[in-house]
């Protein structure tokens, strides 16, 4: 069971970014561990101010606010250590076929038969040389269908159900990320630097 994060778990039917509300409850003084999670995203972002698409009741937005006593230069391996435990929690789940076409495309997404299934952005704060937060946002096309897609990435992602042909139950894959990323968080954490 997870420690500390989703102890404060807020959950929308509708917000504009978990990213944008957990940047907010950072800058407010939110405590690490606060978990955001959305049904739907009015606007979603991903890396370098793309937008991520997010249909309603769908898939996973999911956002994580952090404090690691870290020097701003490393912040960005947080995303790293948020695609391993998105690979731990989405690899069981697929059949045998598939598991050898699940890919970590680093820095920031993942990849099922060569199409993004799901993707990282990682914000952070600092402040006399350190961080003062970071939050880490996941995106996972868990349900989404072919016309959920805009025509600009139809070609270009995919969801579990698109590549399964089952729609999946989000509710244990959210559980089980969260107990992956508080895992690889804290042994992060352990190598890297203490956690607050």
């Amino acid at each position: 069971m997870p420690k500390i994060f989703g102890k404060k778990f807020h959950h929308y039917e509708v917000i504009d970014s978990t990213n944008a509300e957990a940047l907010r409850r950072a800058k407010e003084g939110g405590e690490e561990g606060e978990v955001f999670i959305a049904d739907r995203q009015t606007a979603g972002r991903g890396r370098m101010g793309r937008s991520w698409e997010s249909p309603a009741g769908k898939n996973i937005y999911i956002s994580f606010l952090l404090k690691p006593k870290l020097a701003p230069p490393k912040a960005p391996l947080l995303t790293l250590v948020a695609g391993e435990a998105v690979f731990e929690t989405l690899f069981p789940l697929l059949p045998p076929p598939l598991k050898s076409r699940f890919r970590i495309k680093r820095p920031n997404d993942l990849y099922l038969k060569d199409k993004k299934v799901a993707g990282i952005l990682t914000e952070a704060g600092s402040s006399r040389g350190e961080i003062d937060w970071v939050v880490v946002g996941i995106g996972i096309n868990v349900n989404a269908d072919p016309d959920d897609f805009s025509p600009e990435i139809q070609e270009t992602a995919t969801s579990l159900k698109i590549a399964t042909g089952k729609e999946i139950d989000r509710e244990p894959i959210i559980s089980a990320l969260v107990e992956a990323f508080e895992k690889r968080y804290f042994r992060f954490c352990e190598d890297y630097a203490p956690c607050h």
